[in-house]
């Protein structure tokens, strides 16, 4: 009887083991089991910092438009031509970092060549190369903005 029971109780322990994690199928899972569900939540990751920043970006771009604006109204002689070219240059700036992310979130397809494994794996890491140089510009532009606007 002893016998049984360590038998039943051995079956009912390997039964209830964890059994191996699913694959990621989206890019919103925090489990990460293979090299593409990895290089996929990289991708997703800089995208998140990305997006959690347009906000601010577009704040930005109004506030150095409307900079701008001011001090075209100025006579010419109280203009100051380095701050002008200053905030012309990071208007550009910050417009470049907007239209790198709408056109990465345009040509980015998540599920693309999902039946091909390695060239999945090539596009991902394409991908990731991609919306960090977008991340990249959007942190950068932001930082230099604030920095801009917090001296004056």
């Amino acid at each position: 009887m002893k016998y049984l029971i360590i038998i039943v109780s051995l079956f009912v322990f390997i039964a209830c083991t964890e059994s191996p994690k699913p694959a990621r199928t989206d890019g919103f899972t925090k489990v990460l089991v293979t090299k593409e569900d990895s290089l996929l939540q990289e991708v997703m990751d800089g995208h998140d910092v990305g997006m959690a920043r347009m906000l601010k970006l577009s704040k930005y771009q109004k506030k150095v438009a409307d900079a701008i604006d001011s001090i075209g109204k100025l006579p010419s002689a109280k203009r100051d031509k380095n701050y002008l070219n200053t905030l012309a240059e990071l208007k550009e700036q910050l417009s470049y970092a907007e239209n790198s992310m709408n056109m990465w979130m345009e040509g980015f397809k998540m599920d693309s060549l999902k039946d091909q494994p390695s060239l999945r794996l090539t596009y991902l890491e394409q991908q990731k190369a991609t919306v960090l140089k977008v991340k990249e510009a959007i942190l950068s532009s932001l930082e230099r903005t604030d920095s801009l606007f917090n001296k004056k």
